[in-house]
């Protein structure tokens, strides 16, 4: 049983579908039942094999709702008696561990972000260390984020890497178009006012560059004001989320990811798929370092450095050359994190955690 917040467009539900979906082809797995207690809404596709029940709650206030969605994961659990719950995310892994008490099903959990930073609130955080005592195995993007764990308990642990999508776009070939992508969620930790800023200060040198940014959250406003502030609202575009995500960005000269604290972006693991040139912060929690290797195959510069940030972008656009060796370099992590793989990996941890 897979527990996650819900399917909506974020990057921990992409990679929970991703593995469910390779799960439901392993004849060894009977059954594959996927739910949401968040939302029931749903933006990645299911195989036919996958049970989906999404908790369908009405506006209640915030300790019913609570007391609701633990009641209904764990009837969910008692009726469908599964041998094993993966879920993602601190919330949702609370939810799980809590709902799964005095049951004999296993739970492994994946943290999929900065433990020292995220959740916000340092009670939450003391609060997920307590509960996470009491899970039989954990899955890790990042080295660093599992080493935090060591201090929590010594359940087995294991790092594994995001899934790409089975079907990317191929790479693109030809004269790349000036223009800067990102995507991210429009949140204060990923630093857009970063880009932005750093954006205004090279355009003079590039007359025809522009950037997007993929994507929605909190911050639309305020970034969209401080684009106008800058008077580069002609030059900036806020697209939204994108349904064909990976064709709108393909032929990008440029893809930045300038965020303060990251788990393992799925946006920069796809743009080094496309082979589109990528400048990534080297931020906590270490996913990006494990990924790029600067000036092999994308750019690392520290969390906040606007000036280096501006540097590596100028080198991008003017450097023909090292964006082919990016290029070609980048490419190959499509057969180290093909779905197919990651998905073993996944299945081999979970067999692991059966057997204890």
């Amino acid at each position: 049983m897979f527990v996650s917040s819900s399917l909506t467009g974020g990057g921990a539900e992409r990679v929970i579908s991703v593995i469910a979906n390779e799960f439901s082809k392993i004849p060894a797995i009977d059954n594959i039942t996927l739910v949401s207690i968040i939302e029931d809404k749903v933006s990645y596709e299911l195989n036919k094999q996958i049970k989906y029940i999404p908790y369908k709650g009405i506006n209640e206030n915030k300790l019913i709702r609570v007391i609701k969605r633990f009641s209904f994961l764990r009837k969910t659990i008692i009726k469908e008696k599964p041998d094993v719950i993966i879920s993602f995310a601190t919330q949702v892994n609370i939810y799980s561990i809590v709902a799964n008490l005095g049951l004999k099903t296993k739970v492994i959990i994946s943290e999929r972000n900065d433990p020292n930073r995220d959740p916000i609130q340092s009670t939450v955080r003391k609060i997920r260390d307590q509960v996470y005592k009491l899970c039989d195995g954990a899955v890790f993007q990042t080295t660093d984020a599992m080493n935090y764990f060591e201090k929590v308990g010594r359940f087995p642990r294991t790092v594994i890497l995001n899934p790409l999508k089975a079907n990317l776009p191929e790479p693109y070939e030809g004269i790349r178009e000036s223009r800067i992508v990102t995507v991210a969620r429009l949140h204060p930790a990923k630093n857009l006012p970063l880009l932005i800023s750093s954006f205004k200060n090279i355009i003079r040198k590039f007359p025809n560059l522009t950037l997007e940014i993929y994507g929605e959250g909190e911050e639309k406003n305020h970034l969209i004001e401080l684009v106008k502030t800058k008077g580069i609202t002609e030059r900036v575009f806020f697209k939204g989320f994108s349904n064909s995500i990976h064709n709108d960005i393909n032929a990008a000269a440029c893809f930045v990811l300038s965020s303060n604290y990251e788990g393992m972006s799925n946006a920069m693991l796809e743009s080094l798929a496309l082979g589109i040139p990528t400048i990534c912060t080297d931020c906590p929690i270490g996913g990006a370092r494990m990924v790029i290797d600067h000036m092999e195959n994308g750019l690392l510069f520290p969390v906040g450095n606007q000036e280096k940030l501006e540097q590596y972008l100028e080198l991008i656009l003017e450097d023909f050359s090292l964006r082919e060796k990016f290029k070609e370099n980048s490419i190959k992590i499509r057969e180290r994190l093909s779905s197919e793989k990651i998905s073993k990996q996944w299945f081999e941890f979970v067999k692991l955690i059966l057997t204890e």
